[in-house]
């Protein structure tokens, strides 16, 4: 090719015709600039596609850890729930000053929860080092930044608080007051000083408040992960597909299924997914099985089934939403964007 370019090059040079050689030598450049265009074009592509697939993979680590960070904060929640709980059935019972029992001393034991938190970050600190501004979808961004610097920050915040009441007076008081009986058994070491000691149940409530606060930030920082989760999944499904546009949310029939309960009469599908509206969604039995299907957009959503007027969380359901001052804990229904 080169060689047949030069013979056109010496020949109109030999013709003497200077007017055809410089419309021929533009012509060549305009041809080699047209081909570094390409090139360059086809580099910044094969780039770009090279970017796609690191952050797609980036996400399904991100998708991974989120469930792991999930089922953490779903056991702290729990654990300060009974912790929470603990230390206000030992208030009662000091202040009605009713005899010593070994369910007090369990329940003063209990009080003394202190949870871990430490979230699996790591990818997105990854793509932070990478550079944020791969990610092209600021409703994700700050999602992203919202879980794991705002929110995260918070409930931390509430463990260092309940860490300075637990170290600075449960723990002192807990030690001074309370001796090992046997291997696993402890006792009050003077019941009477322990009913007349006011600064202990001031302490105590605090500490109780302290679980609360605690537990309410937990609960935010899961609710902000369920949705980091699921804007995640449509990110994927859009890069995946090489879509410009978001995926568009449309309903889909959900089922439910709950397993047993032969002898019940009445069975409902309750709580926040149908706006607590159980009397318009009875389930039918079936083969064994209670059942009912609604239409649901994608999402994520909080259930409960009422049993002949009890409400129970779906106990084969192992993704749950525990907490509440009355003790509820609501299944979680996850709705895909796509089967």
């Amino acid at each position: 090719m080169i060689k047949f370019f030069r013979r056109i090059r010496q020949k109109l040079i030999a013709e003497g015709n200077l007017k055809k050689y410089l419309l021929y030598a533009f012509g060549e450049i305009i041809l080699v600039v047209v081909g570094i265009l390409i090139a360059v074009q086809i580099n910044n592509w094969n780039s770009y596609k090279s970017d796609i697939n690191e952050l797609i993979k980036s996400y399904e680590q991100m998708h991974v850890s989120l469930d792991s960070d999930l089922k953490n904060l779903n056991w702290i929640i729990g654990s300060q729930v009974k912790a929470a709980d603990a230390a206000n059935l030992v208030m009662n019972h000091i202040l009605k000053r009713q005899e010593l029992t070994s369910e007090l001393i369990r329940n003063i034991q209990i009080a003394d929860n202190r949870p871990t938190f430490s979230p699996q970050s790591y990818t997105f600190e990854a793509i932070k080092l990478k550079g944020i501004n791969l990610i092209n979808n600021q409703e994700l961004k700050n999602q992203l930044f919202l879980v794991y610097e705002e929110r995260t920050a918070d409930l931390e915040q509430k463990i260092e608080i309940l860490e300075h009441t637990r170290k600075n007076y449960y723990t002192p008081w807990f030690t001074k007051n309370i001796i090992p009986d046997t291997i696993n058994e402890y006792k009050v070491k003077d019941y009477n000083s322990v009913l007349n000691d006011y600064e202990f149940l001031g302490n105590l409530k605090e500490l109780a408040n302290d679980h609360w606060s605690l537990i309410r930030h937990a609960r935010n920082l899961s609710i902000e992960i369920r949705n980091l989760r699921m804007q995640i999944e449509k990110e994927l499904i859009r890069l995946k597909k090489g879509k410009k546009i978001p995926v568009q949310s449309e309903k889909k029939l959900v089922k439910f299924i709950l397993e047993g309960y032969d002898s019940a009469k009445e069975v409902a599908l309750s709580g926040p997914v149908v706006n607590w509206q159980d009397e318009n969604y009875k389930m039918q039995y079936k083969n064994g099985k209670w059942e009912i299907e609604i239409e649901l957009e994608p999402g994520h959503y909080l259930y409960q089934y009422f049993i002949d007027k009890e409400l129970v969380p779906d106990k084969e359901n192992q993704d749950s939403y525990p907490g509440g001052k009355n003790g509820e804990i609501f299944s979680v229904k996850y709705v895909p964007y796509e089967n």
